[in-house]
């Protein structure tokens, strides 16, 4: 099986403000490869609490490419590899409306949530994270 795990770092609590973009490229259960990138926001704007959480400020990232130049280099996956995310519902909301704000459409991918997997296979434990 083929598996692209991807996470996003925000710049702050808007979902189009990416600053950060972890890959993981995945061939029957081994990692092949990994990529790490920052991303330069739209609007340099950084919040307090995301910055304390990744440690990314708008120093950081303003040498480095915008949006459209990283996306273009996992897009290809997206139709031959299952996306895995670890709380799928933020990471695919950051792609879908970054995507969008910068007018790029996006194949049709299968998505899997790990922290989805990991509470239901192990309900009992304090965190998933």
């Amino acid at each position: 099986m083929l598996a692209l795990a991807i996470d996003f770092e925000t710049a702050n609590s808007s979902h189009t403000s990416p600053c950060a973009l972890g890959a993981a490229w995945v061939d029957s259960g081994k990692i092949v490869e990994t990529t790490y990138r920052l991303i330069r926001p739209r609007k340099l704007h950084f919040g307090h609490h995301q910055t304390r959480i990744h440690g990314i400020t708008a120093a950081d990232v303003v040498e480095a490419a915008e949006f459209p130049e990283i996306i273009s280099k996992i897009v290809p996956y997206f139709s031959t590899h299952l996306l895995l995310c670890h709380n799928s519902s933020f990471d695919v909301r950051v792609l879908l409306e970054t995507a969008s704000l910068y007018g790029i459409t996006l194949p049709t991918f299968d998505v899997l949530c790990t922290l989805e997997l990991a509470r239901k296979l192990w309900p009992g434990n304090p965190s998933h994270g």
